[in-house]
């Protein structure tokens, strides 16, 4: 999605307005562009839609689940949790008290905040902005924002996604310019280092997880989706090897959490494709039926990697054996995925309806779905959870709200107001991530 694009479509959940975005239909004009590119038709447009909005996630505040009809909160010590909400039409980042549910004053960080990430000690987070290519620091300890940091080469290139490393000391920046970089910036200093090249395009299409570091953080591997590769960068010195080629194309990106496998959503196919981390060697593709709407995450336990389709439809596929099991149905399609803390269950997101969403629960020992839970708010995007895992938070871009809902329960509460589009969560402190535009890892407690 270009800049007016993304203009237009934070103009609309402004407006109150449910923005246009059929998750289907945009990766199948993705995949017809990227097609028309490749034979060469210089008349296809450049640049795609963005298939789902960002959800960065960690331990989410324990909202106070009020108001007639609801049930009361559950009490626990969570008082020091605070969670924040990145603005995709807002100048900044909104703190919410877990402990009261109300929002605070929002940090200046940057207009239309597409994305953040933070730090696995949890002292600073890192905010996004798409309209000016920049990072900016804010520290969780003072609420203020430091001095943004310019990421990328030319002028303003767009942001697609952010990684950190485990040992919290290296932030990478995916820039979408042309050429495509990768920015690394120092946690210790705040100053970005010489931008990484990619491709001699970047990445035009957009899509749910462009970037993700290793757990070891050896490596951090990136989508170049204009040449359908997986580019993996070295850490220690901030170079890019061989590009891994994809068949299919590349479009999204998870590691299994002991790091050995780099599982690829294909762009153009409906297949997501294994890749051995020791070697990069691609493996078998895994032909997944219902199709793919470019979602994909790993569960905690590493046995599982769950794929949102076009059916509409959530399929997980075993690990141990790369074949794919029964598709569950979500209605009106997965946007984002969130794991309670301890693994037991998948939280998955769908905006169904104008005016609200769901979250459907997903046992990941059966892989079955529970009675789904009515979210009230347009928009329904990034999810969250408590330490604890009894509470989740769904992010409403088209509400300006954000919706507790209780796991214990399955019902949702009243939603909170925060900032303007809300598009990304993150929580201190820091526990699983939920999964959507940036990560297919857990988030590291700090």
């Amino acid at each position: 999605m270009d800049e007016q694009g993304v203009r237009c479509l934070l103009a609309q959940m402004a407006a109150g307005e449910q923005p246009r975005v059929d998750v289907a239909a945009a990766l199948d004009r993705g995949r017809r562009r990227l097609r028309w590119r490749r034979a060469g038709l210089t008349a296809a447009p450049l640049s795609a839609i963005v298939v789902v909005v960002l959800a960065v996630t960690g331990a989410v505040p324990l909202g106070a689940l009020i108001g007639k009809g609801h049930p009361a909160p559950v009490r626990t010590a969570m008082h020091g949790t605070t969670l924040y909400v990145g603005g995709g039409c807002t100048n900044g980042v909104t703190p919410v008290s877990v402990a009261t549910g109300k929002p605070g004053k929002p940090i200046w960080a940057g207009p239309a905040i597409v994305e953040m990430v933070a730090t696995p000690d949890g002292r600073t987070i890192y905010a996004a902005s798409r309209s000016t290519s920049m990072v900016t620091p804010v520290s969780t300890a003072t609420y203020r924002a430091g001095r943004p940091i310019e990421t990328g080469i030319g002028a303003n290139p767009p942001i697609a996604g952010m990684a950190v490393t485990p040992d919290g000391r290296t932030v990478y920046v995916l820039d979408t310019g042309r050429p495509g970089t990768v920015t690394p910036i120092s946690t210790a200093t705040n100053k970005a280092g010489k931008p990484i090249l990619i491709g001699r395009d970047g990445t035009d299409l957009q899509v749910t997880s462009p970037i993700a570091v290793t757990p070891d953080g050896k490596t951090v591997y990136v989508v170049n989706d204009t040449l359908g590769t997986v580019i993996p960068i070295s850490t220690a010195t901030n170079t890019a090897s061989n590009p891994i080629r994809i068949s299919g194309g590349a479009a999204s990106i998870a590691i299994t959490p002991n790091g050995r496998t780099l599982y690829v959503t294909a762009a153009y196919s409906d297949a997501i494709t294994p890749v051995t981390t020791a070697t990069n060697t691609p493996g078998t593709p895994i032909v997944i039926p219902d199709g793919l709407n470019g979602l994909i995450a790993v569960a905690p336990d590493g046995k599982t990697v769950y794929a949102g389709s076009s059916g509409p439809a959530l399929t997980p596929v075993s690990t141990a054996s790369n074949i794919p099991g029964k598709p569950v149905h979500i209605e009106g399609g997965p946007v984002a995925i969130g794991f309670t803390p301890d693994g037991k269950t998948a939280y998955v997101v769908s905006s169904i309806r104008a005016a609200y969403g769901e979250v459907v629960p997903v046992s990941t020992a059966t892989n079955k779905a529970g009675k789904p839970i009515t979210i009230i708010g347009k928009y329904a995007r990034a999810i969250a959870f408590t330490p604890d895992g009894r509470t989740g938070y769904v992010a409403n871009g088209g509400s300006n709200t954000v919706t507790p809902f209780s796991t214990v329960r399955n019902t949702a509460g009243k939603p909170i107001k925060a900032g303007g589009c809300p598009i990304a969560l993150i929580v201190r402190p820091l526990t699983w991530a939920g999964t959507g535009e940036a990560v297919g890892q857990p988030v590291r407690r700090g």
